[in-house]
């Protein structure tokens, strides 16, 4: 009776232990917040709490069952970014047995956001633009600015970490002081960053690669020791603190792209020549800074970059005596490029895309003949079609070149 009695202590002790280490063992996760509860494809989401692996494939995040990968870990931390494909719903956090709620992630709408300025000092304004029906609408009103002319503002960009819309704005003309102004999507807040410029430039825009890093294209006044000369900085907008990138030497720069996926950065540079204009494609590898020229079949006349959603890059190219636009898809590692659709009356319109990702389509701003801009050109890349869509606008208005964008 006692030898039974102790083979049953020994027992319950055993599974007591046994229950011990088990609870021990046990991942027990708690929920901090998500950086963004709604964003769009491509934007980065930083989810905080505790309890998650170090070891970034154990961390299992589903945003509505889609599971997406996670590129950074700690036990505090998670980096994710939104995919293509991805759909409003629950998003969630599994490690090992253990699985945790955020609540709701919203696939956000894409949104047209385009920069205007009326003519004749009627104030500068950043509108949101129906892409279906051309509707536009009032998302704010900018800061006046004394001794304006028109056109005082350019390059609209977004930073998906701070959801924040920027803009270049230009003083006085010629200017020596420039500032960079930040709006919070959400609260439509403004803040105005300043910086000194002491070189003489033609001009100046800003382009970022829509999560945090911004960059300054400079194009320096034309000088007999110098020629043509222009310039890539990185940008602090914190700061006003500028660090030179690449530059590029005879021609000016007429156009840029950030590429995310493969992080470069590509460039249109112009000769600047009237009767003979000559551009080239350079990519810039933003990792070792290495510039090179992209070997198309040259000489081109090309305007105005679009990133599809494979990643090809669509580019217009003017043919001799602007007879003709062409479409082109280009292939920036062979050079190789393909003829999407030709234009023979181009209108003025290739200057100035933006890409729709919901429909695949490149638009592009109309002018009429007072350099109105009254429409938008809808080319669908899917199945080839293209469509007008007149902007619905009372007043004499301008939407900047280059500066519209979708979010």
């Amino acid at each position: 009776m006692k030898t039974k009695l102790l083979l049953l202590l020994c027992l319950i002790t055993i599974l007591n232990f046994s229950c011990s280490d088990d609870n021990d063992d046990k991942i027990i996760l708690t929920a901090g917040e998500l950086s963004l509860t709604e964003g769009r494809f491509g934007d980065k989401i930083t989810i905080t709490g505790e309890g998650f692996s170090e070891i970034k494939e154990e961390n299992i995040v589903t945003l509505n069952e889609l599971i997406i990968p996670v590129e950074e870990a700690t036990s505090t931390k998670l980096i994710i970014t939104i995919p293509k494909g991805a759909t409003t719903g629950k998003l969630s956090v599994r490690v090992d047995e253990a699985n945790i709620d955020f609540g709701i992630f919203t696939i956000r709408k894409e949104k047209l956001f385009v920069l205007k300025c009326i003519f004749d000092n009627g104030g500068d304004y950043i509108m949101t633009i129906d892409p279906e029906t051309g509707k536009e609408d009032l998302f704010v009103e900018l800061p006046k600015i004394e001794h304006d002319v028109d056109l005082m503002y350019s390059s609209l960009c977004y930073l998906s970490k701070t959801n924040e819309l920027v803009i270049m704005k230009r003083a006085e003309w010629p200017v020596k002081d420039y500032s960079v102004l930040k709006i919070n999507i959400e609260t439509k807040t403004i803040t105005e960053k300043e910086f000194k410029e002491t070189l003489n430039l033609e001009d100046i825009n800003l382009i970022s690669d829509r999560e945090s890093n911004l960059f300054l294209i400079k194009n320096f006044q034309w000088t007999e020791e110098d020629h043509n000369k222009s310039s890539i900085y990185r940008f602090d907008i914190e700061t006003g603190e500028q660090k030179l990138l690449t530059e590029v030497t005879e021609d000016y720069i007429f156009g840029t792209k950030i590429i995310k996926e493969t992080n470069e950065l590509l460039i249109i540079t112009d000769n600047d020549g009237w009767e003979d204009r000559s551009t080239k494609l350079i990519s810039v590898d933003l990792n070792t800074e290495k510039q090179k020229l992209v070997p198309l079949s040259y000489p081109k006349s090309l305007y105005g970059f679009i990133i599809g959603t494979d990643n090809s890059i669509y580019l217009a190219n003017e043919t001799v005596f602007e007879q003709q636009v062409d479409l082109l898809k280009i292939n920036t590692l062979t050079g190789s490029e393909e003829v999407v659709m030709e234009f023979s009356d181009p209108k003025l319109w290739y200057g100035r895309p933006t890409f729709y990702e919901t429909n695949n389509e490149i638009i592009y701003f109309l002018d009429d003949d007072n350099d109105v801009t009254s429409g938008m050109l809808k080319i669908n890349l899917t199945d080839k079609t293209t469509k007008e869509v007149n902007i619905l606008n009372t007043d004499e208005s301008y939407y900047g070149n280059a500066s519209s964008i979708f979010i």
